[in-house]
């Protein structure tokens, strides 16, 4: 078994997500940390801040690492996720996975024979709402599934104040930005409630409001086998935060609000409503902490991690068909 303070960790992209996993590794005891990015000034800032080792281009390869944390620039998630693991590495990729769906198979492939341990980055899995929403559904505590509804609204301009968010990669399409891939968690936490869809139907527009060149808009309808439908919704342009989902099935429904921190179950026998909340002064980087650690416990097993690149794969082709099936600008 693998001693986390043993393992050689490798970033590829140190921007706010990489030094939030880098922080976080380090709270959990990971001693060997190295940093790339083509930005030297940014590497050296955070090789002081954060006690990591910077490399360089030329020399990356020269060290021998456990695991490669992939948090670079959508665009570049495929291509570098390809080179690590060429060199044996576990994969943790940022969401998400690819931009694209040409050269998956050949990083499937060597992942299958190099058997390595990979995870995705969808944190809000993690997150204790929609945790205790996946748990309700897998005690049947609603019955058979009627109908759902997954909504993400968010304001791009107010992600990052220290940049203008038109240069960033979530607003240029060469960096594979645009909500539908940069806010691919409320499609993925809608087929991890219920699996992959047999059917995609989306709306996908550029609104023009916030004035950047990708989707900021994506109304998709997922149709599911056993005879029900979920409602996604995902924007940039909402200068209220909401995230939340409603699920109604035979015997009661299921709310999530993350701005009330709370889970509440219907039962409709009864006609009683129960509430979870939140842990007290929960802290969001906890989910993140909880992320990296089924992680790394995964790569000390040996076992695969409960959002691999198998599944991964799936979702994101989840994702291409609401691109592909809008109106997109």
């Amino acid at each position: 078994m693998v001693r986390t303070n043993d393992l050689s960790i490798v970033f590829f992209g140190v921007g706010s997500i990489g030094q939030r996993h880098i922080q976080n590794l380090k709270s959990l005891g990971v001693g060997k940390v190295y940093v790339y990015d083509p930005n030297p000034d940014l590497v050296d800032e955070v090789s002081k801040k954060h006690e990591v080792v910077p490399v360089n281009k030329d020399d990356v390869w020269s060290n021998k690492y456990d695991v490669a944390f992939i948090t670079n620039p959508n665009s570049l998630h495929l291509d570098t996720a390809l080179e690590a693991a060429k060199h044996g590495c576990h994969l943790f990729i940022e969401k998400p996975l690819a931009t694209s769906m040409e050269g998956l198979e050949e990083l499937i492939g060597l992942v299958r024979e190099k058997n390595l341990i990979t995870i995705v980055g969808c944190n809000m899995r993690f997150h204790p709402g929609p945790k205790k929403v996946k748990q309700l559904l897998e005690e049947q505590t609603i019955g058979r599934i009627l109908s759902g509804h997954v909504e993400l609204g968010s304001f791009l301009p107010s992600w990052r104040p220290w940049q203008d968010y038109k240069q960033s990669y979530s607003a240029r399409k060469d960096l594979g930005g645009g909500c539908v891939l940069d806010c691919i968690h409320e499609i993925d936490l809608a087929c991890w409630y219920f699996g992959i869809p047999e059917d995609v139907k989306s709306y996908t527009f550029n609104t023009g409001f916030i004035g950047i060149e990708c989707e900021d808009t994506s109304d998709i309808l997922m149709k599911f086998k056993e005879g029900f439908s979920c409602f996604v919704h995902i924007d940039y342009i909402q200068q209220t935060n909401e995230r939340k989902c409603r699920i109604v099935g035979e015997k009661g429904t299921i709310w999530w609000d993350i701005n009330k921190q709370e889970v509440t179950l219907y039962i409709a026998e009864d006609k009683t409503y129960v509430t979870y909340s939140h842990p007290v002064n929960y802290d969001i980087n906890q989910m993140y902490i909880d992320e990296v650690r089924h992680f790394l416990d995964c790569v000390s097993k040996k076992e695969q991690t409960g959002n691999n690149i198998y599944n991964a794969e799936e979702i994101l082709s989840v994702a291409f068909k609401v691109k592909e099936d809008s109106s997109l600008i």
